[in-house]
């Protein structure tokens, strides 16, 4: 009887060949998918495999362990959110539209992503990488704010301060209401907020804002790491 199933047993379908990035990029994605529908718990390596396809000596080759799946994922995120809110904000004239782009940017992409980042750590997992990798994400966040905020004049000590209490405001914010039915009111109520808390450290806020060189160069070479 088992050999029977067995023989009748539909063979898992073989994943094609791929370029090395580009079966990367898919099983990152099969890893999203993953986490997505089942939470963190469920990503495993043999998951990945049967997901994508792709055969478990392919998948050790391009990750060591879950863990590393899930830091990739991480860095993927940093990456592909840093070149989405450059790429929005270069025609915004002022701090104000540069943030009001900003928070729709994370709005958006959580929403659509299911709040997967939140799903593989808050700083507190079991993993010590992973919530040591989110803190080097939160800490890149802050210094970005803080060089947003220096860009029209506000002081280095309340420029570090204020970054901190942004990142807090924006990302608390998009984990409680991005996938809300009130998300727009949420939205639109965080960009006064903030809006609001800027202009106690930097008054005038018409100086053209620029997406710090510092994050530029991080999404950069996460980006080339990727493609090694």
């Amino acid at each position: 009887m088992t050999d029977t199933k067995a023989a009748t047993r539909s063979p898992r379908p073989r994943a094609k060949r791929l370029p090395r990035p580009e079966r990367r990029k898919q099983l990152l994605g099969v890893a999203r998918d993953i986490i997505r529908s089942a939470g963190m718990g469920a990503l495993t390596m043999e998951a990945v495999s049967e997901r994508s396809g792709a055969s478990k000596p392919v998948v050790y080759e391009h990750f060591a362990n879950s863990e590393a799946v899930a830091v990739a994922l991480l860095e993927n995120y940093l990456q592909t959110m840093v070149e989405l809110v450059d790429s929005r904000t270069r025609d915004a004239a002022t701090l104000d539209e540069y943030l009001s782009i900003a928070i729709d940017t994370h709005f958006e992409f959580h929403r659509e992503d299911r709040l997967v980042v939140r799903s593989i750590t808050n700083g507190h997992s079991p993993s010590e990488r992973l919530n040591r990798l989110y803190l080097e994400l939160r800490d890149a966040s802050v210094e970005t704010f803080q060089d947003l905020l220096q860009q029209q004049g506000a002081n280095e000590r309340e420029a570090h301060v204020a970054g901190a209490i942004l990142w807090e405001m924006i990302t608390s914010s998009v984990y409680e209401f991005a996938m809300d039915d009130n998300a727009e009111a949420a939205r639109e109520t965080l960009k006064r907020m903030v809006l609001g808390a800027v202009r106690a450290v930097a008054p005038k806020t018409d100086r053209k804002p620029v997406t710090p060189a510092k994050i530029l160069a991080k999404s950069d070479a996460l980006r080339a790491s990727q493609q090694d």
